[in-house]
């Protein structure tokens, strides 16, 4: 019987902390280990990543573009920022974006 292998460790900073995550683990996962709140509304443990809700987006050193944080996978030496004034006004603008239509149910 062959035993399971974890991915590599990568080190990353997350809001200026150094962490160590496998290769296989999310941003989002990562995140979620060590407290580091990022919101979200279509992550739901035990089904496959959608990233369709956006409001887990982070802001990572080097990409000009924002990414989702549970569909991006760690990398060595990354820089993940989860909080912004531009992360901020973006998760407005999708917030109110959602209830724009007034077809929401509140339960």
């Amino acid at each position: 019987m062959v035993a399971a292998t974890r991915s590599r460790v990568k080190t990353l900073k997350i809001d200026g902390k150094d962490y160590s995550g496998h290769e296989d683990e999310t941003i989002l996962d990562l995140a979620r280990e060590h407290d580091i709140f990022i919101p979200t509304l279509c992550q739901i443990d035990g089904l496959s990543v959608a990233g369709a809700c956006r409001l887990c987006l982070v802001e990572v050193k080097g990409f000009r573009k924002l990414v989702p944080s549970c569909a991006t996978h760690v990398e060595e030496g990354m820089e993940v920022i989860t909080r912004s004034d531009r992360l901020d006004n973006y998760r407005r603008m999708i917030i109110e974006l959602l209830f724009s239509e007034g077809n929401h149910i509140c339960a």
